[in-house]
């Protein structure tokens, strides 16, 4: 409760730049003209505002960098959900905060608080970055209007004795879910929660976590929601990728400890679960995307 009272004045009291006018200067941020698709839409300013501060999981106050691993990320706040994509063949998201913000002018110049895209120069690995804003057909000015806290936690997990000396982690510190991406990506975020110098007992510690995550909150949002298609889609994509976080800690850990046929094992799981992740999370809905 205090946590979602304090995102909560965050998003109310943070300076934001991007709900100011566009400045000359922030032509120079992007490829082409912004594209209006529905003008006639009109959305709430406060919620885009906070939908793009919760880009990438939060990009609020002293952040600088919205840096995502995958080339898909959204942030969502009332009537207005920001949707950015690496384009023109970016590999992950790299943009810095005061570009997104004047490429986001743009967007609000040309448009108006409305339905719209744009595409930032450079703002992703090796292409551009396109920021979509589109309509979440809630109330503008919803009152609970806030960005999606960064601090995604599950009930905590025991870190058994064999990880003792291991830094216990919380969910919200190896949450590969909600990234954007195919299974290569989901591979390439495993890693960095896992790199495959770790230790086993630390790569056993997150694998812990994880499972708990599993079995505690994705299992039981699934039983929500039977009979819904697209949020059974969207949180089914999460537990994969879930999945391969899981399993490529098992590879860290097992290969660690020179079990070299039960890490092959565990490889091979994570390609399976990579390859589902690659078949489903393009199609599904990330607004649909659950946290703890």
């Amino acid at each position: 409760m205090l946590l979602s009272a304090f995102v909560a004045a965050l998003s109310l009291t943070v300076p934001f730049v991007a709900a100011d006018k566009a400045k000359p200067t922030d032509i120079d941020t992007v490829v082409g003209a912004p594209v209006c698709a529905s003008p006639a839409v009109k959305l709430n300013s406060h919620d885009c505002n906070v939908a793009l501060l919760s880009l990438g999981g939060g990009i609020a106050g002293k952040i600088q960098f919205l840096r995502v691993a995958g080339t898909r990320t959204t942030g969502t706040s009332g009537s207005c959900q920001l949707v950015a994509t690496a384009v023109d063949g970016g590999t992950s998201i790299s943009i810095s905060k005061g570009r997104l913000e004047a490429a986001f002018r743009v967007l609000k110049g040309k448009c108006g608080v409305a339905t719209g895209s744009v595409v930032a120069k450079g703002g992703s690995k090796g292409g551009n970055l396109k920021i979509e804003v589109v309509a979440t057909g809630k109330p503008a000015g919803n009152k609970n209007s806030k960005p999606p806290t960064p601090a995604v936690t599950v009930p905590a997990a025991t870190v058994p004795a064999s990880s003792a000396g291991a830094k216990r982690p919380t969910f919200k510190n190896i949450d590969i879910s909600r990234i954007g991406g195919d299974g290569a990506a989901a591979i390439a975020a495993a890693k960095k929660v896992c790199p495959d110098n770790q230790s086993a007992s630390q790569a056993e510690a997150n694998r812990v976590v994880a499972e708990k995550a599993e079995t505690s909150f994705f299992n039981a949002q699934l039983d929500k929601v039977k009979g819904n298609k697209a949020s059974t889609d969207a949180i089914q994509c999460q537990k994969l990728r879930n999945k391969v976080l899981k399993q490529h800690c098992e590879v860290v850990r097992d290969t660690q400890k020179g079990r070299t046929a039960s890490a092959a094992e565990h490889a091979q799981k994570r390609q399976k679960n990579a390859d589902l992740v690659t078949q489903l999370c393009p199609k599904v809905n990330p607004a649909l995307f659950v946290a703890p």
